[in-house]
């Protein structure tokens, strides 16, 4: 386990973000260890992840960042807000970048317990079922549709690809990516007429599950603030951090 567990809902969605770079052939740069960007081409999935920069690092940062955008590089940057300096929102919004959106950090130890029926309308997504899936995402999330990383995820041997089947219909999706410490959860929607059914709860069982039988022990997720007092919390997730992501103004 990583020893400091604020830290760990952020660096497993830079895993996902470095599995989409490696599979899609995207760009990894490691600015000294300060701030680490992804660079997937064409996709949402391009992001600056600050890690680790005091109050005087973080102005130069941000600088060279906003200059980074005019070689193509992207302008979104997320950041565990408890291991940042007091003062960042204020340095960001100098700096040219607003507030997008904020996520609650959560994590899960397999070994408190959890449901174990599963549901036989949750299905593993084959290749043919990924346009599909990520037609739900787009839905589900109300952002732009991008199939391509999706589809490239899929092939990958760290990810597996869920969808509860309603009448054929794929109604709301889910993405594990695993890691033998901790693994990520990804990608938890519900189609808007589906919801409040106990779909997405299903889904995260069923990966639960999926990880106990592996010997997983932990795994952490990125929630919105409704996925972590309807869903999430229900089952046992554990709040640990907060996660805001800004963009250029």
């Amino acid at each position: 386990m990583i020893d400091n567990i604020i830290q760990i809902p952020l660096l497993s969605l830079m895993d996902m973000f470095r599995e989409i770079c490696e599979t899609q052939g995207g760009e990894i740069i490691d600015h000294e260890g300060r701030y680490i960007t992804y660079a997937s081409p064409g996709s949402l999935y391009s992001r600056n992840f600050i890690l680790d920069a005091d109050e005087n690092e973080l102005d130069p940062i941000l600088k060279e960042i906003h200059e980074n955008i005019s070689k193509g590089l992207p302008g979104r940057i997320s950041f565990t807000k408890e291991m940042a300096p007091e003062n960042i929102a204020d340095l960001l919004e100098q700096n040219g970048f607003a507030p997008f959106i904020s996520q609650t950090g959560m994590i899960f130890d397999l070994a408190a317990g959890f449901p174990e029926e599963k549901d036989e309308n949750i299905a593993y997504m084959t290749d043919e079922q990924m346009v599909e899936w990520s037609i739900t995402v787009a839905e589900g999330f109300s952002k732009p549709r991008e199939d391509e990383p999706f589809i490239a995820l899929n092939k990958s041997d760290k990810i597996l690809t869920y969808g509860y089947m309603d009448a054929g219909k794929i109604a709301s999706t889910g993405m594990l990516l695993l890691h033998p410490e901790i693994s990520g959860i990804h990608e938890i929607t519900t189609l808007p007429p589906y919801r409040e059914k106990g779909q997405a709860t299903a889904i995260i069982v069923r990966m639960l599950q999926d990880l106990k039988e592996r010997g997983i022990s932990s795994v952490s997720l990125q929630a919105s603030d409704m996925g972590r007092d309807y869903v999430y919390a229900p089952l046992g997730f554990e709040a640990v951090s907060t996660i805001p992501t800004y963009m250029p103004a």
